[in-house]
């Protein structure tokens, strides 16, 4: 089964020509902002980029901006060798509930708008 970092590797490739620095970068901002845009119209509560750890300082940046942009809450989870960047709708308490159930693989597929019969249920997350 593909996960979303396959699809994800498939597309800057196939779009940037290489999965390199600046085109992983570009590739990153125009991301985050189709994700920021589906929570803020609320297709779903949340949506989440684990890039891997030493890419985390300018994600971050990103995430906040676009954040702010879109008005919407963020939430940061460093895992073993990738930090999750949250956007989330700031009303419903999501933020506080994705801190209590951040390694709930259920949880977080239904909150990033994943319908139930498509959740991989045996779908491991990467320790902290």
């Amino acid at each position: 089964m593909k996960r979303c970092n396959d699809y994800w590797t498939e597309a800057v490739t196939h779009f940037a020509g290489t999965y390199t620095g600046d085109a992983v970068r570009q590739f990153t901002y125009g991301f985050i902002c189709g994700q920021a845009e589906k929570v803020h119209a609320g297709a779903c509560q949340a949506a989440m980029s684990a890039p891997l750890n030493e890419d985390a300082d300018w994600t971050r940046a990103a995430v906040e901006k676009i954040a702010a942009v879109y008005g919407l809450a963020t939430y940061e989870y460093r895992r073993a060798r990738r930090t999750e960047f949250w956007l989330l709708r700031p009303d419903f308490g999501v933020v506080d509930k994705l801190a209590q159930r951040i390694n709930d693989n259920i949880y977080r597929a239904l909150i990033c708008g994943i319908p139930w019969r498509d959740i991989d249920r045996d779908y491991v997350i990467e320790a902290p």
